[in-house]
């Protein structure tokens, strides 16, 4: 995941910083399973 936070120069201008957080998503045969019937159909995938 990603946060941003803005900070201000010497100058005042305004500056914007990224950084990248630490996540963990733990994934199971369980998990998966609960989370199919939230997959939608519409998206495909193609061989080119």
């Amino acid at each position: 995941m990603v946060s941003g936070s803005l900070e201000l120069s010497n100058d005042g201008k305004a500056m914007k910083f990224y950084e990248l957080m630490d996540f963990n998503i733990p994934l199971s045969p369980e998990t998966i399973a609960k989370l199919v019937p939230t997959l939608s159909a519409k998206a495909q995938i193609s061989d080119e």
